[in-house]
């Protein structure tokens, strides 16, 4: 989808997101901030039990396609 802006999932970490989300916010990038519960769960759904964020994140896409977050 050339010439739209990304949208931009995002997993709620303390205090640490907040000049992220900031940022994006000043940018007028959409973005969806989630409860860490709802990203452990995505992750729990997958048999591997090493931490890869590039799966991480294609699931968390995933849940978003589907509509599930």
């Amino acid at each position: 989808m050339i010439g739209q802006m990304p949208m931009i999932i995002l997993e709620s970490t303390g205090h640490y997101h907040t000049p992220v989300i900031q940022f994006l916010g000043e940018q007028g990038v959409l973005y969806i901030l989630l409860n860490p519960i709802i990203s452990y769960q995505a992750k729990k759904s997958s048999l591997r039990k090493v931490k890869t964020d590039a799966i991480d994140a294609y699931q968390l896409c995933v849940l978003y396609c589907k509509g599930e977050i």
